[in-house]
């Protein structure tokens, strides 16, 4: 099995993780990575528990580009983020940006619902606001992720599927009936035909915090992403150092039944093709 020896997607202490940078890019260099690349959370126009604070973007920004240069002989640091739909921000900054969406407003009471926080809110998002129908909310969701990851500047779709986090346990939607399969389908396919070639993570976040059985997009989306020249880039969304290629063999593998022969990884100069 080939080894990645990278992670796109790393939170710290900043937004919602545990670590700082500093432990993780000292557990990445222990691992024997050639890059890291930091994924804060945004800031958000809302209260929230888990993005930075638009007051600390400077300071993170001034943290990562110190360590960037106090650790270039070791490994390269990328200072990227995590950029949600509902978030508005000056890119410029940044080495690359991560599109996801976390959330989703209810048309019937205003109220911003999660989709990742808790099963009990996912199952009351779509009573409330869907009168019962999970496939209206799915409708919703990924007409968002097509809209977010459709803006410029965008450079990796982050864990496409999210709305299926609590489906091991809840069995709120069939991943293979054609209805819901379809408005992902379709999203995908409006992203791939206006950004040609845009990177999807497989992200096996969820499996390591939540014990889900598969990363992030489901088997039958990575297909379809394959079948429409989309690429592939690996992520743990790591919230701790230890986490950091946590289940990448299993990636690999979902990334194979697809259909794809490569991922990719970022690097200082961009990313890189990783061959099976």
């Amino acid at each position: 099995m080939i080894n990645v020896l990278s992670n796109c997607h790393t939170h710290t202490n900043y937004c919602d993780g545990i670590s700082s940078p500093r432990e993780m890019i000292q557990k990445a260099i222990d691992k024997g990575f050639v890059s890291l690349g930091f994924s804060v959370h945004s800031p958000l126009p809302y209260e929230n528990d888990y993005a930075i604070a638009e007051t600390r973007l400077p300071i993170y920004l001034d943290e990562i580009a110190k360590l960037k240069a106090e650790y270039e002989d070791k490994i390269e640091i990328l200072s990227g983020i995590e950029l949600d739909a509902d978030s508005e921000i000056d890119l410029a900054p940044f080495d690359y940006v991560i599109s996801s969406v976390h959330q989703l407003q209810g048309e019937n009471t205003g109220r911003i619902y999660a989709v990742d926080n808790t099963p009990e809110e996912l199952v009351e998002l779509i009573n409330t606001e869907f009168d019962g129908d999970p496939l209206s909310m799915a409708r919703r969701f990924y007409e968002v992720s097509e809209k977010a990851a459709l803006r410029d500047g965008v450079h990796i779709v982050g864990h496409f599927d999210l709305i299926s986090k609590f489906n091991d346990t809840l069995h709120i939607f069939d991943d293979r009936d054609p209805h819901y399969l379809g408005f992902a389908r379709n999203a995908i396919f409006n992203i791939l035909r206006q950004k040609p070639g845009m990177m999807f993570e497989v992200n096996t976040g969820a499996m390591y915090r939540n014990g889900k059985m598969n990363p992030y997009p489901s088997a039958q989306m990575l297909s379809v992403i394959f079948n429409n020249g989309g690429r592939v880039i690996l992520s743990s969304d790591a919230h701790n150092a230890h986490s950091l290629d946590f289940a990448f063999d299993d990636a690999i593998n979902e990334c194979k039944k697809a259909g794809f022969t490569c991922v990719w990884r970022l690097r200082k100069g961009g990313i890189e093709k990783i061959n099976f």
